[in-house]
């Protein structure tokens, strides 16, 4: 082992379910659907038998894609898989301290989940001090950096989950290929953390928002509006609860994929407990959430409290006010009317980026401590999907 710790992360290539070439190749456009059917089946052929209509959905898609596209984007996953199979090698080795492998857009069936198990045979002998691998990408850094932060500062935070009521850690998120519960066990782990005793003080509370009938739908749907809702309310009041008994509390909220939960933030804010979290996201996936709040939750107890407080305001107009609410009423209204691909709006940015800062001024004065003019956002890569909020206030420094 070298002297200096040597932390890494990879990701097992994304399965998306459906057409589109944003960042698959041009062919995944019109096949994508059926490639991801198709490897999914494969996997699940591996671990239970195949009814008669599912053998014959197989031959079918194999006909229906064409041969080269198919081998082309099994070719281009098979070099990813020896890549990491490589990576893990390494840790048998020793020459890392913590290897996480992350499974990118996977499901219970899919090419993802099928290397995740394939990958599980090149693991076996490491320990859950050297190697982890579980649903997601975005968040391995950050879930690193705070494993990082702990074991330089010999801490090894207790956690204690709490669940909103419903199906909790048994849902399987949008996005993930396996229950909540495990999922957040892990990643606990791979940031420097073990699970609090039932009887001990925990050092972070993470409140886990699910969704009542355990099915995320996405941010943007219908159902996704606020309301004063009685299982939210006794939510928040169970946090308030704690955050009086002077725990840290941070919040993963997952009800939805891509966005904030409205009812559950309504309840926060009426409860006045938004500036007194010390961590929130519900941003993107499931496990791109957990592992933002885990770790935003565990290095928070040495943070100051206004620096602590920006991070919180960032999560709330990127996944709060953006994601679940403004992204979809600027697409309705500026995007769908001009037949505007939202992958690309480079030409739309002059109309759009006036009406966004305007809006998310006008949530920041609604429901934030910042002044609304210190407030102000851009689209990095010149899509609708994503914002980048940026906060020129005295507390932080200009980027």
């Amino acid at each position: 082992m070298l002297d200096t710790p040597i932390y890494v992360f990879s990701t097992l290539m994304r399965s998306p379910q459906g057409n589109s070439a944003v960042v698959e190749p041009l062919y995944y456009d019109r096949y994508g659907g059926e490639i991801f059917q198709l490897t999914a089946l494969r996997d699940k052929e591996e671990l239970l038998p195949l009814t008669p209509d599912e053998r014959s959905a197989i031959t079918r898609l194999e006909a229906a894609i064409p041969a080269e596209d198919l081998a082309d984007w099994l070719d281009r996953r098979d070099k990813n898989f020896r890549l990491n199979t490589e990576l893990v090698e390494f840790s048998h080795s020793g020459l890392f301290n913590y290897l996480i492998i992350g499974r990118d857009d996977t499901s219970p069936f899919s090419q993802s989940h099928r290397e995740g198990r394939w990958l599980a045979n090149y693991s076996r002998g490491l320990t859950a001090g050297q190697y982890a691998t579980f649903p997601g990408a975005d968040q391995l850094g950050i879930l690193l950096l705070a494993r990082a932060y702990n074991e330089l500062t010999r801490q090894k935070p207790a956690v204690a989950v709490h669940y909103i009521l419903g199906k909790g850690g048994a849902t399987t998120a949008s996005y993930e290929d396996q229950p909540i519960d495990p999922t957040l066990r892990d990643h606990i782990l791979a940031a420097g953390g073990i699970l609090s005793g039932p009887s001990a003080k925990p050092d972070l509370v993470l409140a886990v928002n699910t969704p009542l009938n355990g099915e995320t739908a996405e941010a943007e749907a219908f159902e996704n509006f606020a309301m004063n809702s009685q299982y939210h309310r006794l939510f928040a009041a169970a946090i308030a609860s704690q955050l009086k008994l002077g725990l840290p509390v941070a919040v993963a909220d997952i009800a939805f994929a891509n966005g904030s939960d409205n009812s559950l933030m309504q309840a926060l804010s009426q409860q006045n407990l938004l500036d007194k979290l010390a961590a929130y996201s519900g941003w993107n996936t499931a496990s791109n959430t957990l592992g933002y709040t885990i770790a935003q939750g565990m290095m928070a107890r040495d943070m100051k409290a206004e620096y602590r407080k920006q991070l919180l305001a960032v999560r709330y107009l990127d996944d709060w006010a953006y994601q679940a609410n403004i992204r979809k009423d600027l697409y309705q209204r500026l995007i769908i009317p001009d037949n505007v691909n939202p992958e690309f709006i480079a030409y739309r940015e002059a109309a759009l980026l006036p009406e966004l800062n305007q809006r998310l001024q006008q949530f920041t004065g609604r429901y934030l401590w910042l002044d609304p003019a210190a407030v102000h956002a851009f689209y990095p890569w010149h899509r609708m999907f994503e914002i980048t909020v940026e906060l020129s206030t005295p507390d932080l420094p200009d980027r």
